[in-house]
């Protein structure tokens, strides 16, 4: 009795559907929300995804920028070269003008007392010895020309005798003699009463000649010498003993 009334109700108010129907009905609304959510995914978010596009590509430039800053602080490696240079230029001439300075004035304080031990020759002694020396020179000229010894002893002496006789001697095995032609500047140097010195420079422009005919067989040569002749007064005439020929 009571369940007659509930079935008419239940049948009355509401549809009864099968499991099925209902299933696939679900099944489709699903199917359509999910193809709704699909096309929104499409259509609404391409300008969103732009955004992270940019923001990628920032990085990459801004990565792109140290590289460059990096590679032009590395450029300006020569400036340490230029402040060596200056150091070495600045250091080198301090000491330059110092040294000359002193050397010169030491050469000079040295040199002059240099020319002052030579002793003042009395005039008169040096008038005899130059005299005497000049008529050595005329006396070796005529016996190197004419190869005749005979007068060397009225003015030489000692080694220096038998030097110029032998130098005879040999002109005269050769065929050939001197002919003297010089041009005497000499200065008594020292004297005394029984010895002196005699430096003379002179030009010498003597030749070899035939020892027949004299006929000259060289050139003169020009050549300038400076010689140290040593006297020595024997039995009251002056002498020379020893030459010695300067470099």
């Amino acid at each position: 009795m009571n369940e007659a009334p509930d079935a008419e109700r239940e049948s009355a108010g509401y549809i009864r559907l099968p499991w099925p129907l209902v299933g696939a009905g679900l099944f489709v609304i699903l199917a359509a929300l999910l193809g709704f959510g699909l096309f929104a995914n499409r259509n609404l978010r391409p300008q969103t995804a732009a955004a992270p596009t940019a923001v990628v590509v920032e990085p990459a430039t801004a990565t792109a920028l140290p590289v460059i800053a990096v590679t032009q602080v590395e450029t300006p490696t020569p400036e340490p070269r230029v402040i060596v240079t200056a150091t070495a230029v600045t250091a080198t001439p301090a000491p330059a003008p110092a040294v000359p300075t002193a050397a010169t004035a030491t050469a000079t304080t040295v040199a002059a007392p240099a020319a002052t031990p030579r002793p003042t020759v009395n005039p008169e002694l040096a008038a005899e010895v130059g005299s005497a020396y000049q008529e050595y020179w005329d006396i070796r000229a005529e016996a190197l020309y004419e190869l005749d010894a005979s007068r060397l002893e009225q003015v030489m002496a000692g080694d220096h005798l038998a030097a110029v006789q032998d130098r005879i001697s040999e002109l005269r095995a050769e065929g050939r003699a001197i002919e003297t032609e010089v041009e005497h500047k000499y200065v008594v140097v020292q004297a005394s009463t029984d010895s002196a010195e005699v430096a003379d420079t002179y030009l010498d422009q003597s030749v070899y000649v035939d020892a027949q005919t004299h006929a000259p067989i060289t050139s003169p040569t020009g050549q300038r010498l400076t010689e140290l002749y040593s006297l020595t007064k024997v039995d009251g005439t002056w002498r020379v003993v020893d030459l010695v020929r300067g470099t």
